[in-house]
């Protein structure tokens, strides 16, 4: 039988600048996941039969022959909130690695059920179980804490491809050159999406691309007016031959991408006022202005080293 590779033994650590934290568990987050295990693990006889697997799991993998605690709910919640962050980290993985297994062994056609529960029944409770999971991702964005959790298993989000060749290098390269404003106004984004205050994220994604093209400026000694917009700081910084001639039809594409794309999502959604009724804005629709904004970040602030040299 294939053995579940706990999360410490999948990821090795790493220390690079990120906007997650990736080897801490707050304890307030600890303590929100007790709160969601209990919201939406009800069902009693489906509860003792979970939380006694998960008590077997943890002394498995972990080599100990008991929990502290009575009872193996109370047992996991003590290990939980007592643990040190590695082992607690690993606990978190467990744990929603078999309430995926649930979800699973729930939804399958089986005319007997859980127990003998009914298919509706076993459908109620995969239905909580997947909601339990929605809402600890939430928490974990809430609490800055970089994972989420897929197909069963915790991912650390700097493992997914966007967030490795875009969020992370225009974290890097604004700190390393010195692009203290768009680099703050790029991590006050991430603040606001975080605690999923959208259109503040969406607007200081946008500041962000236009302060990193304001510093290029100065830094070239291009002229400009602080008032200008996107649209007028891109023109200074081909006008200024930033951009190389001999690429000029793949730069059009370009143009076209930081013309319309950032600028045109921050006005419609984020830059002006929006009357009685405050716009409600789809959280993809965040994920994608931050994305585009550090794309966009990364090119410019290269651009700019190259012509540096």
């Amino acid at each position: 039988m294939e053995r579940f590779k706990l999360f410490s033994e999948r990821n090795a650590s790493d220390k690079t600048n990120d906007v997650y934290e990736y080897e801490l568990v707050p304890k307030r987050l600890r303590i929100q996941l007790m709160h969601i295990f209990d919201e939406y693990i009800t069902d009693l006889d489906f509860s003792v039969h979970f939380w006694s697997a998960v008590v077997r799991s943890i002394k498995k993998e972990f080599g100990v022959f008991d929990l502290p605690g009575r009872g193996p709910r109370t047992s996991v919640m003590t290990f939980l909130l007592e643990e040190d962050d590695p082992e607690t980290i690993d606990t978190i993985d467990l744990i929603f690695h078999l309430i995926n297994k649930s979800i699973i062994s729930l939804n399958k056609s089986n005319p007997n059920g859980f127990n003998n529960y009914s298919k509706d029944q076993d459908r109620a409770i995969a239905h909580e179980l997947n909601r339990c999971i929605k809402e600890a991702n939430y928490r974990f964005k809430q609490n800055n804490f970089g994972y989420e959790i897929i197909d069963g298993q915790l991912i650390k989000i700097e493992n997914q491809m966007i967030h490795r060749e875009t969020i992370k290098p225009a974290i890097q390269l604004l700190f390393d050159e010195g692009f203290e404003t768009a680099s703050n106004e790029f991590l006050q984004a991430h603040e606001h999406y975080r605690k999923g205050e959208y259109t503040d994220a969406i607007v200081d994604a946008g500041r962000a691309f236009e302060s990193t093209m304001k510093i290029i400026c100065d830094k070239k000694n291009y002229p400009y007016s602080q008032k200008d917009t996107a649209n007028a700081l891109i023109n200074k910084l081909v006008t200024n031959n930033l951009l190389p001639s001999n690429l000029q039809n793949h730069f059009n594409h370009l143009w076209n991408t930081l013309s319309c794309g950032l600028p045109t999502i921050r006005n419609s959604n984020g830059g002006h006022g929006q009357g009685v009724h405050e716009n409600q804005v789809p959280e993809s629709l965040v994920n994608f202005s931050i994305n585009l904004a550090a794309s966009n970040i990364v090119f410019l602030v290269k651009l700019y080293k190259e012509s540096s040299n």
